[in-house]
Parts: C-alpha cells; structure tokens; sequence
C-alpha cells in the first residue's frame, strides 16, 4: 500500500507476517552512477506463488534514473507497479510529468505494454500538500516486466521513448 512497491492481486495492504530481507544480487558504483539488483522473492512467499521477483535500478548522480523490475509466478495475477508521487502530477500516454514546488518538473517514462492510472490519495504522505497521486502500471499473467525511467527536468520527446523501448517485453 504505502511503498513504491508491485502489489500483486490488487492487495495494497499485504504484510508477509514476519520480517522479509531481500538479497542482494548485482552492486557496481563508478564516480557518476550506481546500479544495484536485488532479489525479492522472499517477501512475497508462501503467500504468493511468486518464483522470482527481481529489481534492477540505475541512478546517475545527475538524478536520472531507471527501474527494472521482473516478477515471475507459477499461477497468473494482476501485477501493480505502483509510486506515490506529488499532486501536482499529469498523465499523458505512457509518460507522466511530475511538476515540483521550486518549478521544476520529473519526467516518468515506461514501456507502454501495461494498464495505467493516476489515482488521488488524500492524507498521504504527511506533507504540506496533504495528498499525492499513485502512479500504477498494472499487467496480467504469469510474468510482469516494468521498465521505468524517471527524469528529472527532461521534455518528452522521441529519444526518451526510443530508450525506454529499449526494455520492452
């Protein structure tokens, strides 16, 4: 629920019961970015039928970042990415424009092979806004794949998506 996080089978609540850790798989860092995966099968287990649930993100010190999340379940089920995000946040397509307080904006990119929606959520988090918007990109089956590039101060335009379909299913 309250974590950019996948919830599966629409569940936003669900808690394994006991602490879960993650692995860690991949760590590299070179002076300019940092690229770290790691393994979350553990969480959604025995709940879940969830075989594999990796994550891959890729920071550049500029604040550019992308995330690789890939989650694999023996049975099928509805798959959410899902991040909290300002209020002040549009949708367009497959992309949305996250405006900051200091005029700045955010730029969310991701594969367009997914449902999406913006969703309002009062009282969350404790800011002085008193709201935010979720971000969720949802698919069906037995495999999910999200690809999401997020950054800061760029335009929409045809080189962001040719990237970002670079990572399409």
């Amino acid at each position: 629920g309250g974590a950019n996080a996948i919830v599966l089978d629409d569940q936003p609540w669900y808690w394994p019961g006991e602490t879960r850790t993650g692995k860690a798989v991949f760590y590299a860092k070179t002076p300019e970015m940092q690229v770290v995966t790691s393994d979350a099968t553990a969480f959604y287990r025995p709940t879940y039928d969830v075989t594999r649930m990796r994550r891959t993100s890729l920071w550049t010190d500029a604040g550019f970042g992308i995330i690789l999340d890939d989650g694999e379940a023996e049975s099928p089920h509805t798959w959410t990415w899902q991040a909290y995000l300002r209020p002040d946040t549009a949708l367009d397509g497959s992309t949305a424009h996250v405006r900051l307080p200091n005029g700045k904006s955010v730029l969310i990119v991701w594969t367009p092979a997914c449902d999406c929606r913006l969703v309002d959520v009062a009282g969350f988090p404790r800011t002085e806004e008193g709201c935010s918007k979720r971000l969720e990109l949802t698919k069906r089956g037995t495999h999910a794949a999200f690809s999401v590039m997020i950054a800061p101060g760029a335009k929409a335009g045809r080189g962001v998506i040719h990237f970002i379909g670079l990572f399409s299913d």
